[in-house]
């Protein structure tokens, strides 16, 4: 395998250069980790609207079209590609009634979230997440036979289905 790393400007346009010569170079599985910098790291697309000086609104009219166009890289690309997004544990508050009888707010975790654009999730075939006890729960996938699939260390055999599945298909001429 061979290894490209983004170091110092993770701008959603670099990944996209970068997702399009792995398609050029007609690799078979290209695995972007993590495109979670293209969000929130050193010229991610935040990093840009914060720092360009310009208003939020500005920023986001210049900034969103280059992360579409990596988006569309991703979707487009004649590669399978696996992308790995960093996480951010949500919570939200929930009323309880304490000892003394007192209503206080307790936050409850409800769940990860990707730290990537809201919705980013559902542009993937496959989407699942991780927890600390490393199990895998899939959330989203197009492949039946994958969905809502929990699985504890997920070994060799666990993408079987989803190869089947990708098998299957018949070449667009």
């Amino acid at each position: 395998f061979d290894i490209l790393e983004l170091t110092g400007n993770y701008a959603p346009s670099e990944y996209t250069a970068a997702i399009e010569e792995a398609g050029r170079a007609r690799y078979d599985v290209l695995i972007i980790d993590s495109l979670s910098h293209a969000w929130r790291g050193a010229g991610g697309a935040l990093d840009q609207v914060g720092s360009a000086g310009f208003t939020d609104r500005d920023g986001w009219r210049k900034v969103t079209p280059q992360h579409n166009r990596m988006v569309d890289a991703i979707l487009q690309s004649p590669c399978h590609v696996i992308v790995t997004l960093r996480t951010k544990t949500e919570y939200v508050l929930e009323e309880h009634t304490n000892d003394r009888g007192k209503t206080v707010q307790v936050p409850r975790k409800i769940g990860m979230a990707p730290i990537q654009r809201d919705g980013m999730e559902y542009e993937f075939t496959l989407y699942g997440s991780f927890d600390h006890t490393h199990t895998l729960t899939i959330t989203k996938s197009r492949c039946t036979a994958m969905q809502d699939v929990i699985a504890h260390k997920p070994g060799r055999t666990f993408m079987g289905p989803l190869l089947a599945w990708l098998s299957s298909g018949e070449a667009l001429s």
